[in-house]
């Protein structure tokens, strides 16, 4: 079975122009081309693979010299949160 559903949308003319010029070109209706562009921008949405974008980052920033060593930045982070909290730095675990 197959569910349409009919909607309106506003869009300004030059837009419109372009659409309408693209049908004419292709002969066919305005409406299929505004269908067919709404599902391939959807889908290439979804073909971004989380994580294969984590690993296209990953070392987007390694040759920049502005930023500090990522490990002496993370061991200040939680030394600061050690005495936040009252503990000394390097008692992760241990009870008192």
């Amino acid at each position: 079975m197959y569910i349409v559903h009919r909607t309106q949308l506003y869009i300004d003319h030059e837009l419109y122009r372009a659409l309408a010029a693209l049908a004419a070109a292709r002969g066919e209706t305005l409406s299929q081309v505004v269908r067919e562009r709404l599902r391939r921008n959807l889908e290439s949405e979804r073909l971004v693979d989380p994580v294969r974008a984590i690993e296209q980052a990953t070392g987007l920033w390694a040759d920049r010299r502005d930023l500090p060593d990522t490990e002496s930045y993370v061991r200040r982070l939680r030394a600061d949160s050690h005495r936040r909290r009252g503990g000394k730095a390097g008692t992760k675990g241990r009870r008192r």
